[in-house]
């Protein structure tokens, strides 16, 4: 959710923004809310699907491309994270506040406003992420008149993750520019 608050902040805020980065799909600048997510807005049903097939469950592909490049470290902290006290309901809310059964909740999608982002914009997006396209960024990103898509090859929801390096390098040079 990183980059859709950095793009509403920005749109409340334009005189306080100097440049966005965003690496990974930016939900709600589209209707692409991925069927899963669709049933878990639903309130009672989220929480009995939860309890049958929670996080631990989730399969790291979900996320990466090559889950096999992540320390163990990461995929812990990832464990131990989801087990905070309140992180499964906190997550859960936020579902059910943002989506429907048909898809993202319309007051809060953003896409018709993006091309009103006026700062330079970097959308870093892995070809395998399975919560946005790079044709869905690339449409929103096409009609935003100083931003830049990088696409990174081999890479999912997370591509810092799966291509680490690439990412940096990418980030880097939007930032020196």
């Amino acid at each position: 959710m990183g980059g859709y608050f950095a793009f509403a902040f920005a749109l409340a805020h334009p005189e306080r923004v100097v440049k966005i980065a965003v690496i990974g799909a930016t939900p709600l600048i589209n209707n692409a809310m991925p069927i899963p997510h669709r049933m878990l807005s639903v309130p009672g049903l989220n929480r009995f699907i939860w309890s049958r097939v929670s996080a631990r469950a989730t399969p790291a592909r979900a996320l990466y491309a090559h889950p096999e490049k992540l320390r163990p470290e990461v995929l812990s902290c990832a464990r131990v994270g989801g087990r905070l006290p309140g992180a499964v309901k906190s997550w859960l809310t936020m579902v059910e506040e943002l989506g429907t059964l048909a898809g993202f909740r319309a007051r809060y999608n953003l896409k018709h406003e993006m091309k009103n982002i006026r700062v330079p914009s970097l959308f870093i997006q892995g070809d395998k992420d399975g919560f946005g396209t790079v044709a869905s960024v690339r449409g929103v990103q096409e009609e935003m008149p100083h931003s830049q898509l990088e696409v990174v090859p081999n890479a999912g929801h997370l591509p810092w993750y799966d291509e680490t390096e690439h990412c940096a390098r990418a980030l880097q040079h939007f930032l020196e520019e």
